[in-house]
C-alpha cells in the first residue's frame, strides 16, 4: 500500500468525522456533544484499522524484500565460488 493511499484514506475518514459533526450540530447540548464524540471515536477507529492494515502491508512488503536479497545473495556466492573455481583450475591448468 503506498503512503499516499494511507494518507488519502485517512483524510478521507478525517472529513467524513468532520461532516458527520457537522451534519449533527443541528441537535442540542449534550445531545450533540455524545454523538460527536461516537463520531470521532468511530473515525479514529477506522483511521487505527487502516493504520494496522498498512502496517502488515509494509511488514509483509520488508519481509519479501528480505527474502529476496537472501535468495540473490546466495546466488550471486554460489556464481562467485563456480568462477573461483574454474579460475583456479585454468591458471593450474595453465601450469602444466
Amino acid at each position: 500500500m503506498k503512503p499516499s493511499t494511507i494518507i488519502s484514506f485517512l483524510t478521507g475518514a478525517f472529513v467524513g468525522v468532520v461532516a458527520t459533526a457537522i451534519y449533527l450540530s443541528t441537535d442540542k447540548g449534550e445531545e450533540t456533544r455524545v454523538k460527536i464524540k461516537n463520531s470521532l471515536n468511530d473515525g479514529m477507529d477506522a483511521a487505527k484499522r487502516g493504520y494496522e492494515s498498512a502496517k502488515r502491508v509494509v511488514k509483509d512488503f520488508a519481509e519479501d524484500v528480505e527474502d529476496k536479497i537472501h535468495t540473490e545473495s546466495s546466488d550471486i556466492r554460489r556464481r562467485a565460488r563456480r568462477a573461483s573455481d574454474a579460475a583456479k583450475a585454468a591458471v593450474e591448468e595453465s601450469l602444466k
